[in-house]
């Protein structure tokens, strides 16, 4: 089963032989132990017409997959509202899950512009999310400094100070360079 929800309308294979090159010239007793079926395809693109049905938190991953990529801002929080109110009573721990990879996917979204529009429990759980990307960032700079710093022969003690690292994670650090 393929299932898709780029940016683009899929145009591409049909079957898995399409992405295995000179698959046609395979000999037949090669060609038999590689399966060339034809996909299930569901287009769940903006332009794909299925409608969303199933269990709550199926209908805000699949809402939110289908309108992933629109342009149109306004639509987009619109269902990220939906997304939330949908899944604010059935799985809310989902909703992390759901936003975390809306914030990856979309740069040009604004968390305080989707602040604004969710539910008060929305609200918090978006900003603890923000919260824990931020902290991510944060330990990711430091440990890429704490790298140059080893590299650069600087005191470990001078380089947990600077970081704020324990002596256990530049261990890891040397290990890893």
């Amino acid at each position: 089963m393929l299932f898709y929800h780029g940016e683009q309308k899929w145009e591409e294979t049909k079957k898995v032989s399409d992405w295995i090159t000179g698959y046609e010239h395979f000999p037949p007793y090669i060609q038999k132990y590689v399966p060339d079926y034809d996909f299930i395809y569901y287009n769940f693109s903006l332009r794909g017409d299925q409608e969303v049905k199933g269990n709550p938190k199926l209908q805000a991953y699949l809402e939110l997959s289908k309108h992933i990529f629109i342009k149109d801002m306004e639509v987009l929080l619109d269902v990220i509202m939906t997304v939330d109110e949908l899944l604010n009573e059935y799985d809310p721990s989902y909703f992390d899950t759901v936003m975390i990879y809306l914030l990856h996917v979309r740069d040009d979204l604004s968390v305080e512009t989707v602040k604004e529009r969710l539910t008060i429990e929305g609200r918090k759980r978006l900003m603890s999310i923000a919260e824990k990307i931020r902290n991510e960032g944060m330990e990711e700079e430091k440990i890429k400094v704490a790298k140059k710093l080893l590299l650069l022969k600087i005191d470990e003690e001078q380089i947990k100070e600077a970081t704020e690292l324990t002596a256990q994670e530049i261990e890891q650090i040397k290990k890893d360079l």
